[in-house]
C-alpha cells in the first residue's frame, strides 16, 4: 500500500509543480516545491480527517477538548492542566 501513497504524492507533485512552471534554477523548483509542500501537507482536505485540513482538524480537536471536563481523569488532570491541581503530599 505505501508504493500507492508514494504515487499519489509524486503524481500531485508533479501535476501541480514540475508541469505547471518552466524553472530557471534549482532554487526556484525548491522555493515553489515549498510553497506546494505547505499546501498540500497542512491546508488541502485530507480523507481521513473528515475532508479538514490537518489545520481545522486541529482547531475542532483543541475546541472539543477545551468543553471537556478534565477533572474526573486524576493524574492526566497534572498533565493537561498543572495550574488546576493540587498535590497529595
Amino acid at each position: 500500500m505505501q508504493n500507492g501513497f508514494i504515487r499519489r504524492f509524486n503524481r500531485s507533485f508533479r501535476e501541480a509543480v514540475l508541469n505547471m512552471y518552466i524553472f530557471e534554477s534549482l532554487e526556484e523548483v525548491k522555493t515553489e516545491t515549498e510553497k506546494w509542500l505547505d499546501i498540500y501537507n497542512q491546508h488541502r482536505p485530507h480523507d481521513s480527517l473528515g475532508n479538514l485540513s490537518p489545520i481545522e482538524y486541529l482547531q475542532k480537536v483543541q475546541l472539543e477538548n477545551c468543553n471537556l471536563d478534565w477533572s474526573n481523569y486524576g493524574s492526566f488532570t497534572a498533565i493537561l492542566h498543572p495550574a488546576k491541581t493540587k498535590r497529595l503530599d
